[in-house]
C-alpha cells in the first residue's frame, strides 16, 4: 500500500488521510473484524479460566486429583499432543496478522522510538502467550499468573496498534499544506477522495 501511494505521490508523504475512501474503508474493515476477533478469545479465555490464576492452572494440568478444585469442572491435564495442536496454528496465523498490523502501524506518524516499543511488546507478549500453557503445564502452575498478564499487555498492545492508524485515517490532525495554488493541500485531497 506505501509503495503504490509513494508512485501516485512520489513528493508527498504518507499519511492515512490522504487514502482513498475505498482504502480507508478496507483497513477500517479489517480493524473491525480484529476487534471482533480480539474480543472473541479474551470471551473464550474468560470462560475457559475466569481470568483466576488458579482455574488457569487447571485447565493445562488438570484437577483430577486435586483435593480443592479451584474448577467445578473435572479437567484432565493437556498432552503435548493437545497443547501442540493449539500452538502449531497460532503461531502460524497470529505472527501473520500480528505482522500486518504492525505494518500498517509503522505508516503511523508516531516516532520511530514509539513504534519499536509496541511492535517488539506485541511481538514478545505473542510469543509468550504461544508459550504459556506449555510453562504452566510442565514448569509450575504459579507461572498462570504472568498468562493471565500476558492476555492483557497482548490485548492492549493488538487495540494499539489498530487505533492509532484508525484515528489518522479518520480524523486527521496532520496541519493544512498549501499547495503551488495556495489551496490547502488537505481540503483538496479531502473533496478529491469523496
Amino acid at each position: 500500500m506505501s509503495s503504490i501511494y509513494a508512485q501516485k505521490y512520489p513528493r508527498r508523504d504518507f499519511y492515512y488521510s490522504y487514502l482513498p475512501a475505498s482504502s480507508r474503508l478496507l483497513i477500517s474493515c479489517f480493524y473491525l473484524a480484529m476487534a471482533a476477533a480480539i474480543a472473541l478469545s479474551v470471551v473464550m479465555f474468560h470462560a475457559k479460566t475466569s481470568f483466576q490464576p488458579s482455574v488457569a492452572a487447571e485447565y493445562v494440568r488438570g484437577n483430577e486429583n486435586v483435593e480443592r478444585p479451584a474448577s467445578p469442572k473435572m479437567l484432565f491435564p493437556k498432552t503435548k499432543e493437545e497443547l501442540g495442536d493449539v500452538s502449531h496454528p497460532h503461531l502460524f496465523i497470529q505472527g501473520i496478522l500480528l505482522f500486518i498490523l504492525a505494518h500498517l502501524f509503522t505508516l503511523t506518524r508516531l516516532k520511530d522510538r514509539s513504534k519499536s516499543i509496541v511492535i517488539v511488546s506485541a511481538f514478545a507478549s505473542y510469543l509468550l502467550g504461544i508459550a504459556a500453557p506449555w510453562l504452566v503445564r510442565f514448569v509450575h502452575p504459579g507461572l498462570s499468573y504472568v498468562q493471565i498478564g500476558n492476555m492483557i499487555v497482548l490485548t492492549f498492545a493488538l487495540g494499539y496498534m489498530m487505533a492509532v492508524p484508525f484515528r489518522e485515517m479518520w480524523w486527521p490532525k496532520e496541519p493544512a499544506r498549501q499547495s503551488q495554488n495556495g489551496e490547502s493541500g488537505v481540503v483538496k485531497l479531502a473533496q478529491h477522495s469523496l
